[in-house]
């Protein structure tokens, strides 16, 4: 008899029922790790960092047979897990800043992927109105210029993915050529990005953006290719 073999006489002998609920259980730890992915719940980085090294723990433990082989499992690994894990704890306090970045949700068609905050346009001061320091000969221009300005940032976080960095279409169509599928009065435009095109990629961008955002983003599109 060899001395592994030794060390398995004397004690617990796994059974197949025993790693399949081991199995299960680690299934479970994975599941409860995708919830964040999928905006079910938040985690912070800690608890993931805790579940990880749990699930870890159990496969060398278990499944290579560590803990059942005592000698090989108090000398190297508890040891080496030890170390791991204060040496990530020493990196997380050392290069976290424990404040996390809360960004506007994306509420299209698939779940999980997160906007950047596009809300910047309804949160920015007016323009100055007509004859005030800063303004222009005419208050409409001034607001116009503001506009562009925040369309062009929304357009830049948003539409690139489907139209291009510079509106030339991709998965969307040209913006820059004067050719319109759905119209291309400003107002056309505003109804296209309000409503989104039913059976095509382009959603509603209303519970994005908002209604200013929206507004914004007509008006810098309108401007892009002669809007009628």
């Amino acid at each position: 008899m060899s001395d592994h073999d030794s060390h398995h006489d004397g004690g617990f002998h796994p059974t197949v029922g025993f790693y399949t609920i081991v199995a299960v259980v680690l299934g479970i730890i994975t599941g409860i790790e995708l919830g964040p992915l999928f905006n079910l719940y938040p985690l912070g980085p800690g608890l993931l960092l805790f579940l990880s090294a749990a699930k870890f723990s159990a496969v060398v433990m278990l499944f290579m047979h560590l803990w059942f082989d005592e000698a090989i499992y108090k000398k190297l690994f508890i040891p080496s897990l030890l170390l791991a894990i204060v040496m990530i704890s020493v990196v997380y306090v050392l290069f976290s800043d424990y404040r996390p970045e809360y960004r506007t949700a994306y509420t299209g068609p698939v779940r999980g992927f997160v906007a950047a905050d596009v809300l910047a346009a309804e949160k920015a001061p007016a323009a100055p109105a007509h004859g005030e320091e800063g303004g222009t000969e005419g208050g409409s221009e001034g607001t116009a210029k503001v506009a562009a300005a925040d369309g062009a940032k929304i357009f830049q976080t948003n539409c690139v993915a489907c139209h291009g960095a510079d509106a030339t279409g991709g998965v969307g169509p040209n913006l820059t050529d004067g050719e319109w599928l759905h119209g291309g009065t400003l107002a056309d435009i505003k109804n296209t990005v309000t409503n989104g095109v039913p059976g095509t990629a382009m959603i509603s961008w209303t519970p994005v953006v908002g209604e200013a955002g929206v507004a914004a983003v007509a008006d810098y599109v309108h401007g892009l290719g002669g809007g009628q």
